[in-house]
């Protein structure tokens, strides 16, 4: 549903790992936004078909919007993304949530057992990983 006086705007959301999307294939990808004021409400969903063949950290990539900071490093307060789904992964994740860039997300999880949390890269992915999120972000 829209939020009243906004209407849900497509976009498409792309996983990469390091930011190289080589051989990256999907059976779903969809996601769609909404910016309220400079508030950007984006919503995705991908199931995969390849991981391909790039190695390295996940990251969730293509944003509508870049954020509020123009810095490509760093972690940026009161934004960032949380995981409502995911399916088919190499690793048995107890927790998996995404850290906010500039102009991308960083998938993170801990695995059972784990004291901390840390970058998801290309291991802990399969060909059959679903996964699906929200992410709040802003964009002055």
């Amino acid at each position: 549903s829209d939020v009243p006086g906004y209407a849900m705007q497509p976009w498409t959301p792309a996983l990469s790992f390091l930011g190289v999307r080589t051989g990256i294939t999907y059976g779903q990808l969809s996601g769609q936004y909404v910016k309220v004021g400079d508030i950007i409400f984006a919503f995705y969903w991908f199931v995969l078909t390849s991981k391909g063949a790039a190695v390295g950290q996940a990251r969730l990539e293509n944003l509508p919007f870049r954020t509020s900071s123009s810095s490509g490093t760093g972690f940026h307060q009161g934004q960032g993304g949380c995981i409502s789904y995911w399916a088919n992964m190499n690793t048995a994740l107890v927790n998996f949530g995404m850290l906010m860039q500039a102009n991308y997300v960083i998938f993170v999880g801990g695995a059972a057992g784990a004291t901390s949390i840390a970058s998801l890269t290309d291991t802990d992915f399969l060909d059959t990983s679903e996964v699906a999120g929200t992410i709040i972000y802003s964009n002055p």
